[in-house]
């Protein structure tokens, strides 16, 4: 573990339509609560139809099928390079509930929007196909930082260090990367990375070991793990290095792993040395409160679901490996989510609250990413079999 080596047709498919007076057609405003819909992707052009099966295909809230055996059929036409018009469609007679046109940066990146688009009609709440992804590979033979979209269609490296980056963070606006080398100090240093310009710069490279990096949901702050106290202890800093880091814990454990509560007020750190476990505190300073989790002697790696701040997922060991766990507040103890041959580790919540992006680890070192739907418990893994190993990610949208 990344912490301690620091140290069936729906049962009621809802639509209530709504006419939108921008003239894109009609918005679902009700639709699937954790039933998986039979839906068809189509397209006259083939890459295009690719991807968008692709994407649906991750989401757990569908399952893909014929035309003739969809509830709903989503239509993706490509419009020059850059854009994708939308059309979903469903009913006898068939109605249209959403159509739209969507630009991106790239004719891909406009379809994955465009399916967004068509996530939010039939399911009310974000898709997030068009998201940025961050990770770790050592396909160049190295540790380095890699970027690209959730299907790998553009994964490039934003590192070329030799250095050993690990646990990169991205800015809410996709803008900036935060990540730990090794680079030219020797030590473990924090770097802060303009993904426009490439720009960078050490953030935190204080003496002892400097780790973390996980910024606040406005974007303003920056928690990390420093030890020049002497203990590994959690601080947190202004993302422009206004003023000196901040101090939250005192303390003879280890922290690591922060993690924001989505308005900011709360963060979530594993501590304790070999044997850790989930502890609440205030963004501002105070006690930290462990949280009762109950299903492990070892808990890490917490995530906090940016739309629902009951939920949290977390590693823990379980049955000789490690697991995903899901913990919700005012609701007992937590429960697993994976139960994989190997490891399943350094969880991330997606923007919609209900999928998340974990690590999964085989025997041989082996890793790649699979994305987890925490309702009803689907896989998909997203490395391509030929990519090489890729490990924890970073999302943004």
């Amino acid at each position: 573990m990344r912490l301690f080596r620091l140290m069936g047709p729906l049962l009621g498919l809802l639509f209530a339509l709504s006419f939108n007076a921008f003239g894109q057609g009609f918005v679902i405003e009700e639709t699937i609560a954790k039933k998986v819909t039979p839906i068809a992707v189509d397209s006259s052009d083939a890459s295009v139809e690719t991807l968008g099966k692709m994407a649906f295909n991750c989401h757990g809230a569908f399952r893909l099928v014929k035309a003739s055996q969809a509830r709903a059929v989503v239509k993706l036409t490509p419009l020059g390079a850059t854009q994708c018009s939308v059309k979903v469609i469903s009913g006898n007679p068939a109605q249209v509930l959403y159509q739209g046109t969507v630009s991106g940066s790239n004719l891909n990146n406009a379809t994955l929007r465009a399916c967004d688009a068509a996530v939010k009609a039939l399911t009310g709440k974000p898709g997030f196909f068009a998201g940025q992804l961050a990770f770790i590979s050592d396909r160049t033979g190295n540790r380095e930082v890699w970027m690209g979209d959730l299907f790998f269609r553009n994964a490039r490296p934003i590192t070329n260090d030799r250095s050993n980056a690990q646990r990169p963070y991205l800015t809410p606006d996709g803008r900036t990367i935060f990540y730990r080398s090794y680079y030219k100090t020797g030590g473990s240093d924090v770097f802060k990375q303009d993904l426009a310009t490439g720009r960078r710069m050490p953030f935190a490279a204080y003496k002892g070991t400097n780790a973390g990096g996980a910024v606040s949901p406005d974007g303003q702050n920056v928690a990390l793990i420093l030890s020049s106290p002497g203990n590994a202890e959690l601080y947190i800093q202004d993302v422009n290095k206004s003023r000196k880091p901040r101090r939250l814990t005192t303390n003879r454990t280890v922290e690591a792993d922060p993690t924001w509560s989505p308005n900011g007020r709360r963060l979530i750190v594993a501590s304790g040395a070999g044997s850790p476990q989930l502890y609440e505190i205030p963004s501002q300073g105070g006690a930290l409160q462990r949280i009762p989790t109950n299903i492990s002697g070892y808990c890490a790696e917490p995530t906090w679901n940016p739309l629902d701040e009951s939920k949290i997922a977390f590693t823990c060991s379980m049955g000789g490996g490690f697991e995903l766990a899901l913990y919700q507040f005012g609701q007992g103890s937590a429960k697993a989510l994976t139960s994989v041959s190997g490891n399943a580790m350094e969880p991330i919540w997606l923007n919609d609250g209900r999928h998340l992006i974990f690590t999964e680890e085989f025997r041989g070192g082996k890793t790649k990413l699979v994305i987890l739907d925490s309702e009803t418990g689907k896989t998909t893994a997203i490395t391509p079999s030929n990519f090489g190993n890729a490990s924890q990610a970073a999302f943004a949208y």
